[in-house]
């Protein structure tokens, strides 16, 4: 901990580093903890069948079979992931055209309540597998925009969409998927999207060697093993 500049030695004494500090103490502002219990419960366990995972050109699916700490853990990692991307969005995107906005595998919120946040005209609606809405129900009672998102339990792969939304988000979905399945979402979004619907796009995006940024890959691995 202390070659990695997490901890300082003094003598016998040790204590947290500038860094530590900042994002590991759970101080106001970002705090990276949620990230660091994602990477120690689900992905370094889960990347030990990642020799497997690719032979047989499918993983166990994790999804929908995480319990319910492992999903409060999971959720709360991508959250923290999320945070700096969703506000970005929010910030950046003119939502005063929209009335109402559909986080499709949503999580639990996030993008929605940064989008809302700057738009108290906007409403919402979270669809998300059974799992990730218990948490997210949770998460949203306690944030005053929570009373005008609305939670869809839902796969965005087999079950139809909410009706009645003008703008369409898929946030850090297009990675979980394969490109079969992202082929057949659009289709589907296209099919069932009124006239007029803008589709949103928002994710890590790699390059045409699927090579760069070296996050990308990485994460590629990691969910097809957690969504097979």
């Amino acid at each position: 901990m202390v070659s990695l500049g997490l901890l300082e030695r003094d003598g016998d004494r040790y204590r947290n580093s500038d860094t530590a500090a900042a994002f590991l103490a759970g101080r106001p502002g970002p705090d990276l903890r949620p990230i660091l219990r994602f990477w120690n419960r689900i992905s370094y366990p889960g990347l030990l069948a990642l020799e497997d995972a690719v032979r047989a050109g499918a993983g166990p699916a994790k999804f929908g079979e995480f319990s319910a700490e492992e999903q409060q853990i999971f959720s709360a990692g991508v959250a923290t992931f999320s945070a700096a991307t969703a506000a970005s969005l929010a910030a950046n995107y003119d939502f005063s055209r929209h009335r109402r906005l559909l986080g499709i595998g949503g999580g639990t919120g996030s993008f929605l309540l940064a989008v809302l946040r700057r738009h108290p005209a906007l409403r919402g609606t979270l669809f998300e597998l059974s799992g990730a809405c218990e948490v997210a129900r949770r998460r949203l009672a306690g944030e005053p925009e929570g009373v005008r998102i609305d939670v869809v339990k839902g796969d965005l792969v087999s079950d139809p969409l909410p009706p009645g939304h003008d703008v369409l988000l898929l946030a850090n979905t297009v990675h979980v998927l394969s490109a079969a399945h992202n082929l057949d979402l659009l289709r589907k979004l296209r099919v069932q999207a009124a006239p007029g619907t803008h589709l949103l796009l928002v994710d890590l995006w790699m390059d045409s060697g699927h090579t760069q940024p070296p996050a990308t890959p990485l994460i590629s691995g990691e969910f097809l093993i957690i969504s097979g």
